[in-house]
């Protein structure tokens, strides 16, 4: 805290002092491949050096996504040791190149192939900041500074927080069995390590004896086929860039005795088959059987699949909003409604294999839709009728039956079974639309109705406006109207007509103004805006004052900073006097304190949150003024209870017992901030039955996922947990299986949902990817 505020007090009130030279170690890469990638931040710290005088454009292209490009580039990388940093970038002696001159520069991450910007700064000629809050620690980064249009300047770096990469936490042992049998394959796990950012596997030094199942060779989990009799040493290495550990553990692969491999048998293709305590869907299993030698023996079942039952249902229709439902006696199948399109079901048979139901849903969408209809009046004596958009959205149907009704006065005039009529009456008109399916059974309905008024009376026209004085520059002229909904065309001087209510002119003249009614009548009036002046000449300056001095002006006392305008009218010229008073010494400061911290600032405690006035009598006799906003960034510690189940994931921690994870939090000014979070492991008996099949298709999805179930469950809430325990989405409604859910949203990652019935609570977990 001291250095940044001596840093910000230098600036204000002290010269720059310029470090040692040389100071141009390490030597910077003209490429990304070339850049040399630092462990320690602060190597940086005072490196000064010139941007190369040639075209060296191998910074990315655009500078942060924006219109500027690379041209005589310069690199470092380097590892991140904490969350923050902040880096003062100082150009000198600059050349100009087509007019412009200074540096641009950014931090970025990824590898040299594909860097995505984490802050950037455009263009500058006096020094850029680049500080940010969401470095990843253990990470590589790419410092890139580049010339404006190609400028040549000479750069001094000053890193003003960061850190080196810290120490790895202990490494822990591999969970796992030490003694297998030969042909098995055996999963391994270890608690991740705090301060590594990265994990590699080895079975006695090749990594190609390493055969992930379901994780990357980078995670903490494993799993290793043993292939050969013997002793063998698995082991994993973590670490950063610049720091690395290792430990491991003797594995000792013992033979297993022969199996028998049990005859094929024939199942139904959703139907199990029970062997050995489990049940097996068709197809072939490799199975381990305990042997009393120690070791267990490996046979192969082979399950073959006996046919479905095919039906299929052809095309059903239906109205839209209308819902289908097809189940058997076991409530296998579902509802199927406007989003359907085709589908199957399988349904299930007491007497053999389930059989496949397929169908066509063909939805009818009615919507009868009449146009507005005109009012009968000054010069329309008839409106059309149109009910003709009732097509618009109309399919999958054979033919229609139409009826219009007339009420309250109205007449039908020819033809009542046309989309399309006339009338010469006012009145209630209504249509009446049966859309009939092509099987002949399906009858959509619907109808609608419009009301055709008579009026010939003319619409009352008045206009409210006001001239053009030296104190306002535009007229606004308003049209009132005795009608609602009417029409407004305006014309101005110059014969250009505006369709508005309301106009504002700058120009003097008759303007006309004609409403048209909804009935068509219409009426016309005038107004006629003046101008008190001929011409209007605009006058700025700015007056630069000391703190506290006044000036008068148009008899007023005026004090800085303050902006004054006037106006004032001379014979046939209307004057405006535009005054900008400024202080000659003035600036805003920002400075962040820690609880308990304080500093003297010209005779001024500065001990807590709050603005400063502060004053500083110069040479010169004019005093400076300064407003300092200090802000004091408060700890926060707080205890945080949270159970979870066994082998969940919580804040990058894998937990199988009741623990407490403390984290430390800082702020870039070293303010701590602890996290004391008591994990329990629950172990709950409220569960769903194991017995029935809750299935999330498909998996992994892109944006829809289909919850379904054999058995009819009646779900009165669930929510949609991260990988790390945060809830993401929480829905309060009741509804049976099986649902669909939206998560075209989600970023791409693995997540849990957590499903909640009468008879308990089931989590099931789902991969979101593109």
């Amino acid at each position: 805290m001291k250095t940044y505020i001596l840093f910000i007090l230098s600036i204000l009130f002290c010269s720059l002092i310029i470090k040692a030279q040389p100071c141009n170690n390490p030597s910077a890469g003209l490429t990304c491949d070339e850049a040399p990638v630092l462990c320690n931040i602060y190597d940086l710290d005072g490196y000064c050096s010139t941007l190369p005088d040639f075209p060296n454009p191998t910074g990315p292209s655009p500078f942060c996504n924006g219109n500027e490009i690379p041209t005589n580039t310069i690199w470092f990388g380097f590892i991140a040791g904490t969350h923050n940093l902040g880096i003062n970038i100082i150009p000198s002696n600059c050349s100009t190149v087509g007019g412009q001159t200074g540096i641009h520069g950014g931090i970025y991450s990824g590898d040299c192939s594909n860097i995505m910007p984490v802050i950037c700064q455009e263009c500058s000629s006096s020094m850029l900041n680049l500080s940010t809050n969401s470095l990843v620690p253990g990470d590589v980064y790419w410092l890139v500074i580049d010339g404006c249009n190609g400028s040549v300047c000479d750069i001094t770096v000053d890193i003003l927080s960061g850190s080196e990469p810290g120490m790895l936490g202990e490494l822990g042992p591999i969970s796992g069995p030490d003694k297998v049998c030969v042909g098995s394959t055996e999963n391994y796990i270890f608690e991740l390590v705090p301060g590594s950012s990265f994990y590699k596997w080895s079975f006695d030094n090749l990594h190609d004896y390493c055969t992930p199942t379901y994780f990357a060779n980078d995670t903490n989990q494993v799993a290793v086929k043993f292939d050969s009799i013997g002793t063998y040493q698995l082991c994993y290495d973590a670490g950063s860039g610049c720091i690395s550990e290792q430990k491991c553990i003797d594995i000792t692969v013992e033979p297993a005795p022969v199996g028998i491999d049990p005859a094929t048998v024939k199942s139904c293709k959703h139907s199990g088959y029970l062997y050995n305590g489990n049940e097996y869907l068709p197809g072939r299993y490799t199975i381990k059987l305990q042997s009393y030698k120690g070791c267990d023996s490996i046979v192969t079942l082979s399950i073959d699949t006996l046919p479905d039952i095919l039906n299929d249902m052809g095309i059903i229709y239906k109205c839209k909003n209308d819902c289908l439902t097809i189940q058997d006696t076991f409530g296998n199948g579902g509802v199927y409604c406007d989003e359907a399109d085709q589908a199957k079901v399988v349904l299930q048979s007491w007497t053999g294999c389930d059989s496949v139901v397929s169908f066509t849903l063909k939805v009818i969408d009615l919507k009868v839709v009449i146009d507005p209809p005109y009012d009968i009046g000054c010069s329309v004596n008839q409106t059309p009728l149109d009910g003709s958009n009732t097509l618009n959205n109309l399919s999958n149907y054979s033919s229609l039956n139409i009826k219009w009704t007339a009420l309250n006065g109205g007449v039908i005039q020819g033809q009542d079974d046309q989309l399309v009529i006339t009338t010469e009456f006012p009145g209630k008109y209504c249509l009446k639309v049966e859309a009939v399916a092509p099987d002949g059974l399906t009858i959509c309905k619907d109808s609608a109705c419009v009301i055709v008024k008579k009026d010939p009376l003319s619409p009352k026209v008045s206009i409210l406006g006001n001239n053009i004085s030296c104190t306002n520059d535009t007229a606004t002229l308003t049209g009132i109207s005795s009608y609602n909904g009417s029409i407004f065309i305006w014309t101005d001087p110059n014969g250009e007509a505006f369709t508005s209510n309301t106009i504002n002119v700058v120009n003097p003249g008759v303007y006309i103004l004609t409403v048209i009614a909804p009935n068509f009548c219409s009426d016309t009036t005038s107004f006629k805006v003046e101008t008190e002046y001929k011409q209007k000449l605009k006058l700025e300056k700015d007056t630069f004052l000391c703190f506290g001095e006044f000036i008068q002006l148009n008899n007023d006392s005026l004090t800085a900073p303050f902006n004054y305008t006037y106006n004032k009218l001379s014979n046939d010229t209307c004057y405006t006097y535009n005054y900008h008073l400024k202080l000659k010494n003035k600036e805003d400061l920002i400075f962040h304190i820690c609880p308990g911290q304080s500093f003297m600032l010209h005779n001024t405690i500065i001990d807590k949150q709050g603005v400063y006035e502060i004053h500083s009598i110069q040479a010169s006799g004019c005093d400076s003024i300064y407003y300092i906003t200090v802000i004091e960034d408060l700890t926060n510690n707080t205890n945080v209870n949270f159970n979870v189940q066994k082998g969940s994931l919580y804040n990058g921690h894998l937990i199988f017992n009741d623990t407490i994870i403390t984290d430390v939090l800082k702020n870039q000014l070293g303010c701590d901030s602890t996290v004391i979070t008591s994990i329990h492991v629950t172990t709950s008996t409220n569960n769903l039955n194991k017995d029935i099949d809750i299935s999330i298709v498909p998996n992994p999805a892109k944006k829809l996922i289909n919850i379904t179930s054999k058995q009819l469950i009646e779900i009165e809430s669930y929510e949609i947990f991260s990988s790390i325990g945060q809830s993401i989405i929480k829905i309060n409604q009741k509804s049976t299986l099986p649902i669909q859910l939206n998560i075209g949203s989600l970023p791409d990652g693995i997540y849990l949902i957590k499903l909640k019935s009468k008879e308990g609570v089931l989590v099931k977990s789902f991969i979101k990817e593109d």
